[in-house]
């Protein structure tokens, strides 16, 4: 079960002097944004966008199954623009 989601600036906010007796669960966030498997891709990116953290954990049946990250967002939209393009070019090669 999901119990909080601790991101890397929340550990960086830890300072020095604190960083000995900081526990994970004082610098987790316990209500992460969360979607299940079955939302739509364009709503997980909403709810991204929306989110302090830079990550959403997928959550089903009360169980985590996965996280999506902006990192992943972006790279599938490099890929799938990559793709696209080379579709193109194809397209603009192949005879009629």
């Amino acid at each position: 079960r999901l119990v909080g989601l601790v991101t890397l600036p929340a550990l960086q906010a830890v300072t020095a002097d604190e960083r000995a007796t900081t526990t994970i669960e004082s610098v987790a966030d316990t209500a992460p944004p969360t979607c299940s498997p079955t939302t739509p891709a364009v709503e997980a990116v909403r709810v991204l966008a929306a989110a302090p953290a830079d990550r959403v954990v997928l959550v089903e049946d009360k169980r985590v199954v996965g996280t999506i990250s902006s990192a992943d967002v972006i790279e599938f939209l490099q890929f799938r623009r990559e793709v696209d393009t080379e579709a193109a070019a194809g397209a603009m090669t192949e005879p009629r």
